[in-house]
């Protein structure tokens, strides 16, 4: 007999069963990391959709712009106002620009100076302020946008003839 048929008659039913052990530990530890990976993504996936819902509510749904209809009226409710002045009209992001373009096309039509860009810091809503004449400013825009949404800054402040009105996220419907 070789010296490797000895060793193997002696001792091969030992290296058997340490490479069983090892195979079962493998599986064992294979299972667990398994687990814990599926326990791992269905984390990451239940974040990932928190993101996304917190995302949706700060960045907000598209909003419409005003129609022609719509413009002749916020345009009749400025030229009704008691005082002519600067306002600046901006949006946060791409999808309130074409609204604030058409709140901001009112304002040139009721004869008013009017500057147009992306601003920053907006919240959820429509801003309007600066100066104790700027409630005004927003009975004009409650004639075609939902009072709820209008958010009134720095009305308390002593009056100016420079406004401004601010498109942030539209609330996401729900």
């Amino acid at each position: 007999m070789s010296n490797w048929q000895v060793f193997f008659s002696n001792y091969g039913s030992i290296i058997a069963g340490f490479f069983a052990a090892a195979g079962v530990v493998v599986g064992i530890i294979s299972s667990v990391a398994s687990s814990q990976m599926a326990e791992k993504s269905k984390t990451d996936l239940t974040r990932a959709v928190q993101v996304i819902e917190r995302l949706e509510t700060v960045i907000g749904d598209q909003w419409d712009a005003l129609d022609t209809e719509q413009v002749e009226t916020l345009r009749k409710a400025i030229v009704a106002m008691p005082f002519k002045g600067l306002v600046h009209v901006m949006y946060l992001n791409s999808l309130g620009k074409s609204f604030a373009q058409s709140i901001a096309t009112a304002f040139r039509a009721a004869q008013w100076e009017v500057k147009y860009s992306t601003g920053g810091g907006f919240e959820v809503g429509v801003e309007y302020g600066r100066g104790a004449k700027s409630p005004e400013i927003m009975k004009a825009l409650s004639s075609v946008i939902n009072p709820g949404l209008l958010v009134g800054r720095g009305t308390d402040e002593p009056p100016a003839d420079f406004f401004f009105v601010g498109v942030g996220s539209k609330p996401p419907k729900r």
